[in-house]
């Protein structure tokens, strides 16, 4: 099966989603058609669609999809490039995205690393990628790098050489970060590498960049047509004004490397560079002044990038670029070997047959109460249909056996999240747990409370806890400080899911009319001694009778008896 040409390089507007001003905040498909037009007269002859800009992560597979369906039909009006963003979601639906664009036939197909069970290497996310793939094989594919907001900052020169290893239809990223030095190692002739940092675009494109994906060109596209335009003519002086203007424009710089960097400058400082592999964009940018470790081996590199520059040689200046930068690799050469990690695949279906003699045997091991569709059960990779599924098979359980049920609704869209609140407050569980914003994530306490309480709105009856898990999350705020401001707040916050190492902060959330779930293993006897009283372990699905005992020893004084059965505890895991 051929894999269908792919060829644009350019400039490629990543499209705002527009909503109606309706209770239910609808999709307003209607502007669809228009903004095409507006676009392509404005000189943009592609688009990406449900991209960071286009909020598609925050929309369902419905809305993502007719969303799609529209600007294809746009697309082909007005003779444009069709790039669809299909991830950020539960892998069911990813699959079901990447079908849907691949039907379309979209141009390509731009896709996010899992979000909630985040690939710790290339090669996790390489498998991540070939299960994405088999979905939309014909369609040439490409990964969205944008690590300040997926919370996955690999390698991306090791992901590309792996990736076009194993995936016959993948063809390049968008690179969304201000680390211009490894956005240049990715550049090869036959790779696909789209910049998605709007400030950098002068000295990326000095750097040998030729495309480019960024939400400022909804809005102020000229500027990066005459940067692009600019450069291309050797006029650095030019490009460098526009870019000082296009970068003033953003309403918020990047706050790292070569962004934060050229925010830095002024006639009055002294800003020197001290990245060897981006002197060329950087001098692009407005730097004026270095201080590299290649000037004590190879001067004559950075000398002649230098003086290339000033003349407007590009050409030049990029070739000793790279020839500089092959320098640098070779001293910075890591070896080091991968470790590999096997997917499930996605076409395995849930086994509800298992839910009923599971809680049993809970419930004889003296087990009181369940978490369904938290980390441990993967309710982050599952579809709704498949979480309320689940949590209907539990619910007829819990009851059975007189368990208590709280239910995980977090770690998907808003849309959905909403859904699987209402259906939870439906079945009348006895609590629900939910995860913050695991894309556009609350920068601090009040934003979480806001989250929180519009989540609440949609189980107003039930008693809800924040799940508090920053090591899969990526989601550090202050507990104490979250829990005071949620308690003045949503009326039916009751507490928290604790899963975190740091005892000093979850000890201070600690109050007589709260529920502070202890989610770590290894603490749990610290835990108990400190004052905690309830605990949501996954251990208590394999070994459960060790946990009880430490409970039970701890509740008695005993405890030297105590942390010895807590070390047993912890060598059983």
């Amino acid at each position: 099966m051929s894999v269908r040409a792919f060829n644009f390089r350019g400039l490629m507007a990543p499209t705002f989603t527009a909503f109606k001003d309706d209770p239910s905040q609808s999709v307003n498909y209607e502007v669809i058609d228009p903004y095409a037009k507006w676009l392509k007269d404005k000189r943009i002859k592609a688009v990406l669609v449900n991209g960071t800009s286009g909020e598609g992560m925050s929309l369902n597979v419905a809305e993502r999809k007719a969303t799609a369906e529209e600007w294809h039909k746009a697309c082909k009006k007005y003779e444009m490039t069709l790039m669809v963003q299909v991830g950020g979601a539960p892998f069911v639906d990813v699959a079901e995205l990447a079908k849907h664009a691949e039907q379309l036939e979209v141009d390509a197909i731009l896709c996010l690393p899992e979000l909630y069970f985040k690939p710790k290497n290339e090669k996790d996310l390489v498998e991540y990628f070939k299960n994405v793939a088999k979905y939309c094989p014909r369609t040439p594919l490409l990964y969205y790098h944008i690590p300040s907001f997926s919370g996955v900052d690999l390698s991306m020169p090791k992901f590309l050489d792996l990736a076009e290893k194993e995936i016959k239809n993948f063809i390049g990223i968008k690179y969304t970060s201000g680390d211009l030095a490894q956005g240049s190692a990715c550049l090869k002739d036959n790779r696909f590498i789209f910049l998605g940092a709007d400030t950098i675009l002068c000295g990326a494109l000095a750097q040998g960049f030729d495309s480019s994906i960024m939400t400022t060109l909804n809005i102020y596209p000229e500027f990066a047509i005459e940067i692009l335009e600019s450069m291309k003519k050797g006029d650095i002086v030019n490009a460098r004004k526009k870019q000082k203007e296009l970068s003033e424009i953003v309403e918020r710089i990047l706050q790292d490397d070569l962004a934060q960097g050229s925010a830095c400058l002024k006639d009055n400082r002294f800003i020197f560079l001290g990245a060897d592999t981006i002197l060329c964009g950087a001098l692009a940018q407005g730097f004026d002044s270095s201080i590299m470790t290649t000037l004590n081996i190879y001067p004559e590199f950075a000398i002649e990038i230098l003086e290339s520059m000033k003349k407007g040689d590009i050409v030049n200046a990029r070739k000793k670029q790279k020839e500089l930068s092959e320098i640098v690799e070779r001293i910075l050469q890591d070896d080091r070997k991968l470790p590999s990690k096997e997917f499930i695949s996605s076409s395995q279906s849930i086994n509800y047959a298992v839910i009923d003699p599971y809680a049993k045997w809970l419930k004889n091991k003296g087990i009181q109460g369940v978490l369904v569709n938290g980390t441990t059960g993967e309710g982050m990779s599952l579809s709704v249909p498949e979480r309320q599924g689940v949590a209907e098979e539990w619910q007829k359980a819990c009851k059975k056996y007189g368990m208590t049920l709280m239910v995980q609704v977090g770690g998907a869209p808003f849309v959905d999240v909403a859904e699987l609140a209402k259906h939870a407050e439906e079945l009348e569980v006895d609590a629900i747990l939910c995860l913050p914003e695991l894309y556009f994530r609350p920068k601090n306490e009040k934003d979480l409370v806001r989250y929180i309480g519009n989540v609440s709105k949609y189980c107003s009856r039930t008693p809800l806890l924040y799940y508090h898990f920053p090591m899969m999350s990526k989601v550090e705020v202050s507990m104490p400080k979250f829990l005071d401001l949620a308690e003045q707040e949503i009326e039916n916050i009751v507490g928290i899911k604790f899963s975190s190492p740091d005892l000093a902060e979850g000890s201070a959330c600690l109050k007589s009319n709260r529920f502070i779930f202890l989610g770590n293993n290894m603490i749990f006897c610290g835990a108990l001694a400190q004052g905690f009283d309830c605990s949501i372990m996954t251990s208590l699905n394999i070994c459960p009778e060790l946990a009880i005992e430490i409970f039970q020893s701890i509740k008695k004084g005993r405890h030297p008896q105590c942390q010895c059965e807590a070390k047993g505890f912890i060598w059983s895991l």
